[in-house]
């Protein structure tokens, strides 16, 4: 009869036994999951989240020893220790979980280690703890561990605010200090700003005295080349010495003869006249060397 059975029920293809697996996985009763050695999840359907009280999103910011209760996790430990080793195939323990409102559930769980060649992974089975017949006891029990849960977790809430409260008070400070560098910075910019506008503003002055120096040293040369070409008249017949009349430059200190024709170019208002050449040399003006010495 076992014969005929297998005969006329061959095997299913590799492909289709995955997908009975996962879906019997999905649709079991209770919470599956598999789970690396580390505590990362590889797989998880969804009783088992409905169990530990998470949905699948939730469930990826958790580790699996996260949902243990501080006061079982050694216990649970001690078994995955003695699984790791290959002192026992597998454990079945009752123990408590946190939801992820802060809720002790009392649930049921069984793990084996699964060992694929060089990989190896924990599968966790899932189920809510029978109801029993609450004792005025255990309640208490039960409520004075929730009190006690919460309270550290409220006290894990207050040191963290406090070290984020530390954190944003030294990034104040340290903001602070490079306002302040960055201000400083500022100040010496606009110093050397203002210096760099006078030396541009001083060497446009210079250079400009240095083109009207030029300019005037340009003019004064081309005057005397003008007046070494201007043609000077012969001087007229000489008078006696004793009405000879004499007009000097107080800029050039030098004396011409009234005849000269440099002595008409002398301004009117600001010549001087001698009556004799020891006057003027006297007055410490020289003879034009084309008039006076003759």
């Amino acid at each position: 009869m076992l014969k005929l059975f297998r005969k006329s029920a061959p095997a299913p293809p590799p492909r289709d036994r995955d997908a009975r697996f996962r879906a019997g996985v999905e649709q079991a009763p209770m919470g599956v999951a598999f789970v690396d050695r580390d505590g990362g999840w590889l797989h998880v359907n969804d009783r088992f989240g409905e169990i530990a009280g998470y949905t699948r999103e939730q469930l990826r910011r958790v580790g699996f020893h996260d949902l243990t209760h501080p006061d079982d996790a050694k216990r649970e430990a001690a078994f995955l220790r003695r699984l790791r080793a290959g002192d026992i195939r597998r454990y079945r323990i009752e123990k408590r979980i946190v939801d992820r409102r802060g809720r002790v559930r009392e649930v049921i769980v069984g793990a084996t280690l699964v060992r694929d060649g060089a990989s190896e992974f924990f599968v966790f089975v899932l189920d809510e703890a029978p109801i029993a017949m609450e004792t005025p006891a255990h309640a208490a029990g039960a409520n004075a561990n929730a009190h006690a849960f919460a309270e550290q977790a409220r006290a894990n809430a207050e040191l963290r605010g406090q070290e984020l409260r530390r954190t944003i008070a030294e990034l104040a400070t340290e903001l602070s200090r490079r306002d302040a560098l960055l201000e400083e910075k500022a100040r010496e910019l606009r110093i050397l700003t203002r210096a760099l506008q006078k030396e541009i503003e001083r060497r446009k002055t210079a250079e400009e005295t240095l083109k009207l120096l030029a300019a005037g040293e340009a003019i004064a040369h081309v005057a005397d080349e003008l007046e070494a070409e201007i043609e000077i008249p012969p001087p007229p017949p000489p008078r006696p010495r004793g009405h000879d009349l004499f007009v000097a430059s107080p800029v050039a200190r030098r004396f011409h003869r009234l005849s000269c024709g440099s002595a008409r170019r002398l301004d009117e208002e600001t010549r001087i006249m001698f009556t004799s050449v020891d006057d003027a040399m006297n007055a410490g003006y020289a003879a034009c060397r084309l008039c006076a010495g003759s």
